[in-house]
């Protein structure tokens, strides 16, 4: 992995690593490649350094891997995000969302979506028809959320991938 870190506190004298900075290249050194190292959907892309070139989407966070991912085969790893997400009991939860006073959970959901809709553009680029298709009709029968903006706008977009 070639990665370059640029300091990111500046005195007259001195450039220095901001503690958060200092905190990735000691994760990284400390794991060295002998255990994953995860992050979630939700950290602040300034925090991560330029890391997320060496991302894969692996279900809800993304892996770090020891080389650039972006644009490549390697940047969505799909059979784990179906392990995780396009299993019906692990998001049993979602439709009664709507019933319930939680307005910041539309953030979370978001993730959701986000994610899904990687997964579609996966397939597409792919032409994987059969994938798609499944991955709609999964969507219509389990991820129907009022609470979410614009959901119904997910799902078009899904249905509206270019088929083969």
């Amino acid at each position: 992995m070639r990665w370059k870190l640029e300091p990111d506190l500046n005195s007259e004298r001195r450039n220095y690593l901001s503690p958060e900075k200092a905190i990735l290249v000691n994760i990284i050194e400390t794991n060295n490649w002998q255990r994953p190292i995860y992050f979630s959907l939700g950290c602040n892309p300034l925090a991560l350094a330029g890391l997320d070139e060496y991302f894969q989407l692996h279900g809800f966070v993304h892996k770090l891997l020891p080389f650039k991912t972006r644009g490549t085969e390697h940047a969505i790893h799909p059979d784990k995000i179906e392990q995780v997400l396009l299993v019906a009991s692990n998001i049993k939860n979602l439709r009664d969302i709507d019933d319930h006073n939680m307005p910041r959970v539309s953030n979370i959901l978001l993730n959701y979506y986000s994610v899904i809709l990687k997964l579609a553009d996966y397939y597409s680029k792919r032409n994987q028809t059969k994938e798609l298709e499944r991955l709609a009709d999964f969507m219509k029968r389990n991820m129907r959320v009022k609470a979410l903006p614009k959901a119904e706008h997910v799902m078009e977009s899904i249905e509206d991938y270019p088929k083969p």
